[in-house]
């Protein structure tokens, strides 16, 4: 990955990002974006929303106001990341679709 793509603040210092403001610098976190899905399996390039930051960073993959950690998702194989985040299921399905709902509390 280009090193501008990783500085997400622009200091010019790689080392101290952190997306989630958990304190943990991305680079030690294994949840860089604090979504409760490890980083290491959410697909690391793509930009669903378009807004410049990368799924995998962005708590709101999708940009429709409902944080990622929130949303309901299916999880076919239940290893515990959505299908639409999963690359296993991607993989298998040669297709992947997505739908989004929005979440509606009561």
């Amino acid at each position: 990955m280009n090193d501008a793509d990783e500085d997400l603040n622009r200091d010019g210092n790689l080392d101290n990002d952190d997306t989630d403001h958990d304190r943990i610098p991305n680079y030690r976190d294994p949840d860089d974006d604090g979504d409760t899905i490890p980083t290491k399996v959410e697909v690391p390039f793509g930009d669903t929303d378009n807004d410049g930051t990368p799924n995998y960073l962005d708590p709101d993959d999708d940009g429709d106001g409902a944080p990622t950690a929130v949303e309901g998702s299916g999880d076919r194989n239940n290893n515990g990341v959505p299908d639409y985040l999963d690359k296993t299921i991607a993989v298998t399905d040669g297709l992947s679709l997505q739908l989004y709902l929005p979440l509606v509390r009561r």
